[in-house]
């Protein structure tokens, strides 16, 4: 956790803060200068938890605890409310988001310290925005920082979240198929009697089916739509694609729209779709025509 800690005073000329509540002002000041909080400017605690220590904090001596002026509870929320402060409760995530802007590393070392302090910081969403936001604020600094920087953030990405829900959906979909294989002697009739050999896998949420049938009609139509296309070839590629790119994967209302995009940028390519007719060799001589209906050319090798 970060021992120190910089509050801009003009912090009272901002308009968000100056909105706040009392209260509000307080439980945001009180995040800022928490003592678990760590030098990301996030930290693992709850609105609950909070408010009852700023209440324990302010208890005459003597006499029962009881609420300050206006709800502590409500401060908070209204700092969330200002985006001053984002919290994830599921996950027990508290953080400030333009923290580093006024407690910025003063050394690459201090960059390299943010291995431990990221370890301190519940798994979410918010995490995983907070490791781009950090990435991005530190490449903005000097090249010394931006070496400095934990491989831990280097690869966060803006899609982290999202691929790995996909990455969990597509790994749970295997060990289904797998398990029907192991337990199925033949596959099920298919659903749709107006269903091409062409299967996609797709992206769906859970409970919802992770393939999709190129109904036999949409091929019929692209075959009379891109005339001078491969159809088959192309939509074979297009299902190797998908195959090989999981993350990239469409979702089933897509996915005629994609092959629409596929074969129409083929069709404008104007790459051939079959090999050219290589034309006969001329000869050099004239044919010799016989009596008896024969023709030879002086050409031929006996």
């Amino acid at each position: 956790m970060a021992r120190y800690r910089k509050i801009d005073p003009r912090i009272w000329n901002d308009e968000k803060f100056r909105a706040l509540s009392d209260s509000g002002k307080l439980a945001f000041l009180f995040v800022l200068t928490h003592p678990h909080m760590t030098s990301l400017g996030a930290m693992r605690g709850t609105v609950i938890g909070l408010a009852e220590e700023l209440k324990a904090s302010r208890k005459p001596s003597g006499k029962p605890s009881g609420s300050l002026p206006g709800s502590i509870s409500e401060g908070f929320r209204e700092a969330i409310g200002k985006g001053l402060l984002e919290v994830d409760e599921d996950a027990c995530y508290i953080g400030a988001k333009n923290f580093l802007r006024y407690n910025g590393p003063e050394s690459p070392n201090v960059v390299r310290s943010w291995e431990t302090a990221i370890e301190l910081i519940p798994e979410c969403k918010l995490k995983v925005q907070l490791m781009q936001r950090v990435r991005a604020y530190t490449e903005s600094l000097s090249e010394g920082f931006g070496k400095a920087l934990p491989k831990a953030f280097a690869k966060a990405s803006p899609n982290q979240e999202q691929e790995q829900e996909q990455e969990q959906e597509l790994e749970q979909e295997e060990d289904k198929n797998a398990t029907r294989s192991s337990t199925e002697v033949a596959p099920p009739p298919s659903a749709e009697p107006d269903a091409s050999p062409f299967v996609f896998p797709v992206i769906a949420p859970e409970g919802k089916p992770k393939a999709w049938v190129l109904p036999a009609s949409k091929l019929a139509e692209y075959r009379q739509t891109f005339i001078g296309v491969n159809v088959e070839m192309e939509i074979r590629n297009a299902l190797q694609w998908c195959r090989d790119n999981p993350r990239k994967r469409k979702t089933a209302d897509g996915m005629t729209r994609f092959l629409f995009a596929w074969l129409k940028k083929e069709q404008n390519s104007g790459r051939p779709t079959t090999a050219p007719q290589i034309p006969p060799k001329p000869r050099r001589n004239p044919p010799t025509f016989h009596p008896d209906g024969s023709v030879t050319y002086d050409d031929d090798v006996s």
